[in-house]
This record gives structure tokens, sequence and C-alpha cells, in this order.
């Protein structure tokens, strides 16, 4: 009986049975993830009725990692070029093997073999790249570039020496590369020039945003700017950022924007001594986000201040004090204003990350939060 199915039933249920049979591996990154389909090999092996629709579901979604699976998934498409047409969401890299670096010859071998998956696999439209070797730059860049991607993820960093990828210049050409979603990891890299320019499909019809990055903020702020359909943006920068110049670089969002997570940590003695004493980024554009419901931010980038000018959608306001303890973790400012009758709060919760406060400021906030309807939380950073 099961051998009669129809094509679209038997893929329906080798879609559901890719999950309820198998703990399946979570691929993407902060803001977008999905699953590969392992689990539906064993159907494609049981008949001849079954194999196609099993395929169909089995090649839709495909990780290649490891030293074996990129040499027998290469075979596989090289003696049916069609099973490469059926993959739409794909994971390529290397993994971190032992004292093995990157640029080790059977790394480099391997690395190889990824770039022809990728290359053979003309239809993905969800692409996470792990890393690579750093001599794969320039291919790899005409890979990915030569795809239309909804969703595109890019974490190169290993903690091994030399692993550096990817270059600031590229951030004009990735930017382009995905419709939908984009998350990119850069560290240590070398800085884009000034005349870093974006693609000219603009503005970015991106709805999420996740960057870390250790680059100049000027990068940063210009994609940012770009992005003017943002749903959720995710940053982590070990950087200053001018708070006019982020507060700009928000604008063009402000309209759309539902999460964002902004988090600033630079080395201490990296920061000028006068940036603590300018109005703080989200002091300076709260009031213009429209649908915003989920703020987390470091301390450098909100002060209590801005308790007084939220918008009616946020409900979940998170603060890190990272490395620093500016003002907005001082308790007697939050009790200023949560003491100032004056206001209308629309937040569920208040939730702060600091190691400072001594127990007796914890609960006249928890006490003062309470009053408002507020879920107050101190956790320790």
């Amino acid at each position: 009986m099961a051998d009669r199915l129809p094509f679209h039933i038997l893929a329906n249920i080798f879609s559901a049975a890719r999950i309820s049979t198998y703990q399946p591996d979570v691929h993407g990154g902060t803001l977008t993830s999905w699953i590969s389909h392992e689990a539906v090999k064993p159907f494609a092996l049981v008949c001849s009725a079954w194999t196609d629709a099993a395929n169909f579901v089995l090649y839709r979604s495909v990780a290649i990692m490891g030293r074996n699976s990129p040499t027998l998934f290469l075979r596989t498409l090289e003696e049916d070029p069609r099973r490469a047409l059926l993959v739409r969401s794909l994971v390529v890299g290397l993994e971190q093997d032992g004292n093995a670096t990157l640029d080790d010859a059977g790394r480099e071998e391997e690395a190889q073999t990824l770039l022809k998956v990728l290359e053979m696999c003309t239809e993905v439209d969800t692409l996470h790249v792990r890393p690579f070797p750093p001599s794969f730059r320039t291919p790899l860049l005409a890979a990915i570039t030569s795809k239309r991607l909804d969703t595109l993820v890019c974490a190169p960093r290993l903690h091994t020496p030399n692993s550096t990828l990817y270059h600031g210049s590229d951030l004009q050409l990735l930017c382009g590369a995905a419709r939908k979603h984009l998350e990119l990891d850069f560290w240590i890299v070398p800085p884009t020039s000034r005349e870093f320019s974006l693609p000219q499909r603009q503005p970015l019809t991106l709805t999420h945003l996740a960057l870390s990055c250790s680059n100049e903020p000027h990068d940063l702020m210009r994609i940012i700017k770009s992005a003017a359909t943002l749903v959720a943006l995710n940053v982590y920068i070990e950087a200053v950022c001018d708070p006019a110049a982020l507060a700009d670089a928000l604008v063009p969002s402000a309209k759309t924007l539902r999460r964002i997570s902004f988090i600033s940590n630079p080395p201490v003695e990296n920061i000028p001594g006068g940036i603590i004493s300018l109005m703080p980024t989200f002091d300076r554009i709260l009031p213009s986000f429209l649908q915003l419901e989920h703020l987390s931010t470091s301390a450098t980038e909100i002060s209590p201040s801005a308790l007084r000018r939220l918008p009616p959608t946020l409900s979940h306001l998170e603060v890190d004090s990272v490395a620093h303890s500016p003002h907005f973790l001082s308790p007697d400012a939050l009790l200023e204003v949560l003491s100032d009758l004056s206001i209308t709060f629309s937040l569920a919760t208040l939730v702060l990350h600091s190691e400072s406060w001594l127990d007796d400021a914890r609960e006249a906030v928890r006490e003062a939060c309470a009053k408002r309807d507020i879920v107050f939380l101190l956790e320790q950073s």
C-alpha cells in the first residue's frame, strides 16, 4: 500500500519524519536557523517507489562538513547532477580538527571539494558558510555572490591562528548577496577604505541582520543605514560607536524594527573620555520606533532618562554593563524615573546585567518595578 502513495504524500511524510525520528542538527546563526535532513536517508533505501520522494526531502537541506562527507557527497552529485538542483539549504565549511590549521594540505584539498559542491548547487537559497582556508577567499566570494540567496550566514571564525577569511572590503559584496536574512561574523579583518560603497541594488531588502565584528564602526553604520526594512537587528561590536551616527543609521528602519540587540564592548582603554558624557544612542531615537517590542543593549547606549520616552510597543528592555559601569546602572537614577507618576510604562520586563549592585538597591528597584507591574531581574554580567 505504502509503495503506491502519491509523491506529494510521501514527501510530506518524510518531511515530518526528518524531525520526529532524529535529533536534528541546527544550522544558521543568531536570527535565523534551520535543520539538515540526514534523518530521511534511510527512507530513500527502502524501495524504489520511495526513492524520488525521499531524495526530494533529503537533498532539500544538506550540511557538508568533516573529513569524508565532502568527497562522498560530491561523488553523489557527479553521478546524478539532478540531485544538486534539489538542494535549497546548504551548510559547507571545515570543522575544527584538533591542532590542524586551515592551511594544512589535507584541509586545502577538503576545502576544494566543498567549493565544488557549492558551485554545483545552483538553486540554493539558504547558505551557511563555515570556516574555509584564507586562500579560498576569492573563489568562495564568487560562488556565494553567484547565488540568488534569501539567507546568508557567514561564520568564518575559528579560534586558531591565521583563520581570517574575509576582508573588510568584502562587506559590499556580501551585503548584496542576501535578500532577507544576513549574518556576518567578521573578526580581525583589514578595515574597508572610506570609499566603501554598498551594491547598487539599494536600499537593501534585508529583514534580519546580524553582525559581529571588530571593524571600524563606519562600516557597520553604512550597512544598517542602507537596510530600511529591518525587522530584527543583532550587533556585537568591539569598537566605540558615535551615538549620533548610530542613531542616524537606525532612522531608516525605525518604522519596521521589532527586535534590537546592540552590544558595544570596546576595550576600556579605547573609550574616549568624552563619549560617556554624550547623549546615548537610544535616548536619541527610542521615540521614533513604531513597532519595537524587544531591546537589548549595552549600558553605554542608553540612560535611565530613556525610560521617560519608551515607545508604547516596547515590552522587554535588557541592559548589559559589559566591561563598563556607566550611568544607566545607577540604582538612584532608575528609582527617580520609576517613581515619576507622570510617566506611563508599557514595559513588562526590565533585565539588568551588573555585578556592582548591593542587595538593598536591588530590592528597592524591584519594589518600584512591581508597583508598575514590571518584572525586574538583576543578573550577574
